[in-house]
């Protein structure tokens, strides 16, 4: 195992590499306001779903299992033992874009302990707030819960894992993937005591069940639902080298279209 330093832990340098190239010309002339955290249980379609909806809207995606391989060289793929020190940085990490969402780039972010991280950052900064009897900054961030049924879950996987394995029945991989929940939730807790059902649909700003579905419609309601809590917002613009027009004064990066798009949103000053 390859496991990264802290001192060669550069947050912003490792999202970097690890975010997918996404379409930066989002089909419908919106994108995000902040950061999405999507959140399912396993073949929930949260990361098919994630990314067709990243796409969409022209921003990157990534994922919380993706940082943890980077930085330690582990699958989690498959459950194994392992420091659970190793899980508490991955998860630091997550909390910190959380607490400064408002400066960071519109991402979308698969975590299965997404809704608790948010959850508990929102709590601390509002504790934090009250001591200095100040109000509790309003972080630009939705939480976003799939959901489907057991049995539906379980078809999923045995649809994907009978192409691999032919001949293995449903039941069996449906106590796969019992038992690896039941081995996720007590290794999950030992850093986060306080943890109960990372998949409460009362911690979540939206719940999507995904039964029935196609995973582009998934993505399609993904959308839907953030436009309609105003969490999207036009990407302006932006003058061209021989327009005639004030010289664009937005930062010279690949997505500043999608960076100006926020800023604009919330009125910061420069925006206009």
């Amino acid at each position: 195992m390859t496991e990264r330093s802290d001192s060669q832990l550069n947050l912003a340098a490792i999202l970097r590499d690890l975010q997918e190239e996404t379409l930066l010309s989002p089909e419908r002339g919106k994108t995000l306001k902040g950061i999405v955290m999507l959140v399912g249980e396993s073949n929930t379609g949260k990361t098919t779903s994630g990314r067709i909806a990243a796409e969409k809207l022209g921003v990157k995606i990534f994922g919380a299992g993706t940082l943890f391989r980077a930085i330690t060289g582990i699958d989690t793929g498959a459950f194994m033992e392992r420091d659970p020190r190793l899980d508490a940085r991955v998860d630091g990490m997550v909390a910190k874009i959380v607490k400064n969402s408002a400066n960071f780039p519109p991402t979308i972010i698969d975590s299965h302990l997404g809704g608790h991280i948010v959850q508990a950052q929102k709590e601390k900064l509002t504790k934090e707030a009250r001591k200095k009897k100040k109000k509790p900054p309003v972080l630009p961030v939705k939480t976003i819960l799939l959901t489907a049924s057991e049995e539906e879950r379980w078809r999923r996987a045995w649809n994907e894992q009978i192409i691999k394995e032919p001949g293995v029945t449903l039941e069996e991989v449906a106590a796969r993937e019992t038992d690896r929940a039941h081995q996720d939730m007590p290794f999950w807790r030992i850093n986060h005591p306080s943890l109960k059902n990372p998949y409460n649909p009362a911690i979540f700003d939206i719940v999507i069940n995904t039964e029935g579905k196609t995973i582009e419609e998934v993505a399609d309601e993904i959308i839907s639902a953030l436009d309609s809590q105003d969490f999207l917002v036009p990407v302006p613009k932006i003058p061209t080298s021989d327009s005639k027009s004030e010289p664009n004064t937005t930062p010279p990066l690949p997505d500043s279209g999608i960076v100006f798009a926020r800023r604009q949103a919330r009125g910061e000053q420069g925006a206009a």
